[in-house]
């Protein structure tokens, strides 16, 4: 339990891992597993980010349309009155 109370975890950004590797910082921050390292984005290989970016780009054309549709009925409702 002592371990997990002095372990205070840091982000590390791609390009730090790039730069400095694993070793450089480790040297910097201390010690830690890098099985134990996650990765805040996907990665652009592999189809992962497009894939994500297309279900997003989906969304928000979808949320801009039933926001348009919202408007246009809230139009026809105080044309009726």
């Amino acid at each position: 339990e002592e371990d997990e109370v002095g372990f205070t975890p840091n982000v590390l950004s791609e390009r730090a891992i790039k730069e400095m590797g694993v070793q450089g910082l480790q040297a910097e921050y201390g010690p830690f597993e890098e099985k134990d390292m996650i990765r805040l984005a996907p990665p652009k290989t592999g189809g992962v980010f497009e894939e994500i970016q297309r279900k997003w780009e989906a969304r928000m054309e979808d949320e801009r349309v039933a926001k348009m549709k919202r408007k246009k009925d809230k139009k026809t409702e105080k044309r009726w009155r």
